[in-house]
């Protein structure tokens, strides 16, 4: 079995799935991080 990464408490879960190399994941996303609506989690590269 793997590690837990994270938790969701109450609220809609959205999972987002990219490729490899097409985000740049903001450096506070790490397990256990607490992520608010409307926070950005990384940007799009180009």
């Amino acid at each position: 079995a793997g590690a837990e990464l994270g938790r969701f408490n109450m609220g809609s879960t959205v999972i987002v799935l990219f490729g490899p190399e097409r985000v740049e994941w903001d450096k506070r996303i790490v397990a256990d991080a607490t992520v608010r609506m409307g926070e950005r989690l990384g940007r799009r590269k180009t």
